[in-house]
């Protein structure tokens, strides 16, 4: 029973943190009214729309499951083990106590990585790959623009309204880029599109943006047409370098087999030899 209260309680403060972390600016303690509560949230759902990031909410309804699971994993095995008698339970604590600290959302633990840092890793890469599809489809998609519309000069935002039409990934980091653009805050609307994909090739496709309005558009095409070489050949690299690993991890492989079937065969070969020997010593 005392156990049960403990629970309860724990999930009960930790659920008024969360919510302090959901709603900026409020705390244990402190109340606000349902209208400022909703204004609030509004507010803070407009701003992960404009930029795309849930890092914010994601991390909460996380801790709340996770918490919440491994309270009543450890009840239970508490339980068990006062009403059943439950053996290894040692072990079945260390485990518990083991995938909570495993499953923390943080990246580091001093100097130790946690998995969430590898799968973290893993889908920062898968998406910065998708992004990167998207913004190599907008460069060609800019040299058709450009080839269609001959030397007839196109504002900046009506070539930003061409490329969102064709985007999904991008498309809200087009959207709040646009909305910094069309403040006069050219070179921060180009500072953000890069930092926001954070790749090499968001970076250069940004300095092709702050000269839209100042070149003509066969200059555009150009250094446009310059960027692509400069992708493909990059990715012939690339694709290049992993197909060597993959040859040379193939060949590690072979080797080691090879190596393991002569071992395994030696290995035969002195057991017989070994067991027929004390056969003989025997008989």
């Amino acid at each position: 029973m005392f156990l049960a209260i403990l629970a309860v309680s724990s999930i009960w403060f930790f659920s008024k943190a969360i919510i302090g972390n959901l709603l900026p600016g409020r705390s244990i303690g402190l109340r606000y009214s349902r209208y400022s509560v909703l204004s609030k949230y509004k507010r803070g759902k407009k701003a992960v729309d404009n930029t795309g990031n849930t890092g914010n909410f994601l991390t909460p309804l996380y801790q709340i499951i996770r918490i919440v699971s491994f309270c009543m994993w450890f009840v239970a095995i508490v339980v068990l083990k006062i009403t059943k008698g439950l053996p290894s339970f040692n072990m079945h604590l260390f485990i518990c106590i083991f995938l909570f600290i495993a499953t923390m959302p943080r990246q580091k633990i001093y100097s130790l990585k946690l998995p969430l840092f590898y799968i973290r890793d893993f889908i920062q890469k898968r998406k910065k790959q998708i992004l990167n599809k998207e913004i190599y489809r907008t460069i060609s998609q800019m040299i058709n623009l450009f080839t269609v519309k001959g030397e007839t000069v196109m504002g900046s935002n009506y070539i930003f309204n061409q490329i969102i039409k064709f985007t999904r990934g991008t498309r809200p980091i087009y959207y709040h880029m646009l909305s910094i653009w069309n403040m006069n805050k050219r070179e921060e609307a180009a500072d953000y599109f890069a930092k926001a994909i954070g790749t090499k090739e968001a970076a250069d496709l940004a300095s092709v943006f702050l000269k839209l309005d100042y070149l003509s558009p066969k200059e555009l095409k150009n250094q446009l047409i310059h960027y692509q070489n400069n992708m493909r050949s990059e990715k012939i690299t690339l694709r290049e370098k992993i197909n060597e690993r993959n040859g040379n991890f193939m060949y590690i492989l072979a080797i080691i087999s090879a190596i393991v079937v002569l071992l395994n065969f030696l290995v035969i070969v002195l057991v017989v030899e070994v067991f027929s020997s004390y056969s003989q010593i025997f008989n």
